[in-house]
């Protein structure tokens, strides 16, 4: 799978229609890019170990009946500037409920990741309102990276 997405990305690169930032280069639409991706998301444990135990908390926490929003890779590259931080529930704007989330990100990481290589910093909560100053609140120092 990462292979594949390395030549797809390095492909996009090479014509000039790579979706590039600062921080990231993302690969879009990786349901078409062949039948290990297509059982990432159906969570088929020949291609994801776990995937009925993540498809069992994707129904408890979004309930039955949910949806894929999108299926892309992010490749960081050496050098990149690190990205913004940032709630998933923000796709949904302005409608942004704090009661439940409405909006689950399930990551495959195909690369061993740390604090120093840059693996992502998951913020348990972050979908909430810091204490009473609203969605736009500060929240303070961030947990070290584990």
């Amino acid at each position: 799978m990462r292979a594949c997405i390395e030549e797809q990305a390095a492909a996009e690169r090479a014509l000039g229609i790579a979706y590039l930032g600062q921080s990231q280069q993302h690969v879009w639409s990786l349901v078409n890019r062949g039948a290990d991706f297509v059982k990432c998301l159906e969570h088929d444990p020949q291609g994801v170990q776990a995937g009925p135990i993540i498809e069992c908390l994707l129904d408890e926490t979004l309930g039955l009946r949910w949806n894929h929003f999108s299926f892309l890779s992010n490749i960081s590259y050496p050098n990149c500037h690190p990205p913004a931080m940032h709630q998933g529930q923000t796709f949904i704007a302005p409608y942004n409920p704090r009661e439940a989330p409405v909006l689950v990100n399930t990551m495959y990481v195909l690369e061993d990741v740390n604090g120093i290589n840059g693996g992502t910093l998951l913020i348990p909560g972050l979908y909430k309102p810091n204490g009473s100053g609203g969605p736009y609140a500060l929240y303070g120092a961030m947990p070290p990276p584990n």
